[in-house]
């Protein structure tokens, strides 16, 4: 009894056990089953846009074969647009002219009629003469006077605070393209920067004519040499950033910059080249206070006669030991190479 009851219900569960699918061959169909739908959809709208034109094409040949043919047959005809442009006759008309009224021929004209044969005594205008131009403007046109760059001279600029002289000295040449000297004045601008704080210290201008008193054409000085004294407080760093910017006769400006050192013991004093007491006095109104006054009284040395007395003169006192010697100031002498 329990045997053929298995049995039976065996045979009952193995029928729906054998038609159950795999669901990832079931998942696989609905897909191919919705792109078959998304494809049909494309083809029945490609085939309704085809019929769309195949319609218009036949419609513009019938409309084509017409105006060829000139029958109107089975055609149908668009009706011509309102013509909303102007009147072809008020374009086509002629402009009117004012003719004007003639003038009387017997009306002499505001200058008066000259007769044949008579010349009119024309005077020539005066001409007022120019100003005449100075050497500088007429060397602007000249290449070789074009300054296009500054060279500061840095062995002779410098800052010092001592006692000899609080400020800074500044020498440098204007020069041209081929690196030359170019004794041309200007207008100069010179600012003194804190390179630490990135802060200024000073700034001091000069005009045109601060600078040709201070322009120098010596072989063995040459430049603009600017003495800046300090506006404010004397700055307390060792070195600084000094910005030069000069003004060429055109307008253009030009720049240099360099670091200089700033204290008591500069290295100008050592190297300062002296100059000459004639070239102080005549260019610099500012040192010509410290050179002595020639006496025009004295009369000029004579070398004979100094000669002569010399020999006769008797020999004057030896210092004693405690009489210190006299030095004698040694006056400091150019040297190419300092």
């Amino acid at each position: 009894m329990n045997v053929r009851f298995l049995l039976i219900v065996a045979l009952a569960v193995l029928p729906a056990a054998g038609c159950r699918r795999d669901p990832y061959m079931q998942f696989y169909i609905e897909n191919m089953n919705a792109e078959k739908r998304v494809l049909e959809d494309s083809l029945y709208e490609l085939k309704y846009d085809y019929d769309a034109k195949l319609e218009e094409l036949k419609r513009v040949q019938k409309e084509l074969d017409a105006l060829k043919g000139g029958s109107t047959s089975g055609s149908t005809t668009r009706s011509a647009p309102p013509n909303t442009g102007p009147d072809p006759k008020s374009i086509l008309a002629p402009p009117s002219i004012d003719e004007g009224t003639p003038t009387d021929p017997s009306t002499p004209r505001p200058g008066g009629t000259t007769k044949p044969g008579e010349i009119q005594n024309l005077q020539p205008p005066e001409l007022e003469p120019g100003e005449e131009t100075n050497e500088i403007s007429k060397s602007s046109t000249d290449p070789s006077q074009l300054v296009t760059q500054l060279h500061i001279n840095q062995e002779l600029t410098a800052g010092r605070t001592g006692p000899d002289g609080e400020g800074i000295t500044v020498v440098f040449e204007p020069r041209n393209a081929n690196n030359q000297f170019v004794p041309v004045p200007g207008r100069v601008t010179c600012a003194l920067l804190d390179p630490d704080k990135r802060a200024r210290i000073d700034l001091w201008e000069f005009d045109e004519a601060q600078t040709e008193a201070a322009l120098y054409n010596a072989p063995d000085h040459r430049g603009i040499e600017l003495r800046l004294p300090w506006k404010k407080e004397t700055p307390d760093i060792p070195r600084a950033h000094l910005f030069v910017r000069y003004w060429t006769p055109a307008g253009q400006p030009v720049e240099a910059d360099c670091e200089i050192p700033i204290g008591p013991s500069a290295p100008l004093a050592a190297r300062w080249t002296p100059r000459s007491l004639q070239r102080l006095s005549s260019s610099d109104p500012r040192m010509a206070e410290n050179q002595p006054a020639a006496s025009p009284e004295a009369p000029p040395p004579d070398v004979g006669s100094q000669a002569t007395s010399e020999g006769n003169k008797r020999p004057g006192p030896q210092p004693s030991a405690d009489t210190p010697p006299v030095k004698q100031a040694k006056r400091s002498e150019w040297r190419p190479h300092r």
